[in-house]
């Protein structure tokens, strides 16, 4: 964003885990389970990424959801109130780098045609 070499950005919501319990919790119980946080924390639910909770500034703790990326032009995110403001938080070494690998563990999936089920009950000859 700084050298300004892209005309656009990918971007991705984040949702407090709060909020998210709070919406998503009625439809699918797993989320309120810590079963969930387990894995989220383990960094094994390809579409998410757990970020850690900020005091200064504020942020709670959140999930990156890469199942809702946006593709925007830089234009539009620089002339945002908050591409201005200070403090203005941002991830710092390894947190943006586990970010960075979370996501292409997501985006890098290949959905095979055929599920590999029967290998449960193959025994070798």
């Amino acid at each position: 964003i700084e050298q300004r070499k892209v005309d656009d950005l990918i971007v991705g919501a984040i949702i407090d885990w709060a909020e998210m319990v709070r919406v998503e919790g009625p439809r699918n119980q797993l989320i309120r389970s810590s079963k969930f946080r387990d894995k989220l924390i383990e960094g094994s639910i390809p579409s998410m990424s757990l970020l850690h909770k900020h005091e200064e500034p504020f942020l709670n703790w959140s999930v990156v959801n890469f199942k809702q990326l946006f593709s925007v032009p830089r234009s539009s995110i620089e002339s945002m109130p908050a591409f201005e403001s200070t403090p203005r938080l941002r991830l710092i070494s390894p947190y943006k780098e586990h970010l960075a690998q979370s996501f292409a563990r997501f985006f890098m999936r290949v959905g095979l045609p055929l599920p590999a089920d029967d290998f449960r009950e193959y025994a070798p000859g």
